[in-house]
């Protein structure tokens, strides 16, 4: 884990906000205890952080001026509309909690799981299910 106090270059990509603890204070009035980057790729960081209210993810978005897709926009929309449409059914869909597009970061609630590494009927089934809601708005 990282502490992340006084440390803004831990938090590339982006330009990060003065700081994690104020982006992290502005959208859910929480103080960072520690962080930790849970996955690194070329579109963006996430990081679980720990706070006096429990864990939450923060997710930086990238910026390239080679690429015109708004990736932090389409992505933070998606989940708007997921958690409107599907929230209060049986679907791990991590809350939206807050965004800043000036510096397109993103907070999400925390949801413990696991990388999946192997496709089973179970899992296959959820997916199946899942679509179908999609399905189902689309109608």
């Amino acid at each position: 884990m990282t502490s992340l106090t006084n440390s803004s270059a831990a938090i590339a990509p982006n330009e990060p906000p003065a700081s994690l603890e104020a982006f992290v204070a502005r959208n859910i009035s929480s103080k960072v205890f520690r962080a930790e980057i849970v996955k690194r790729s070329g579109n963006n960081r996430i990081y679980r952080v720990q706070t006096n209210r429990g864990p939450f993810a923060v997710k930086l978005y990238p910026t390239d001026a080679t690429d015109p897709r708004d990736r932090f926009g389409q992505e933070t929309a998606a989940f708007s509309f997921l958690n409107k449409h599907l929230g209060d059914q049986n679907h791990k869909v991590p809350a939206l909690l807050g965004t800043d597009s000036e510096i397109k970061a993103a907070i999400f609630e925390w949801i413990d799981g696991e990388s999946i590494s192997r496709i089973d009927g179970n899992g296959l089934q959820q997916a199946i299910e899942f679509v179908q809601c999609l399905k189902n708005l689309a109608n």
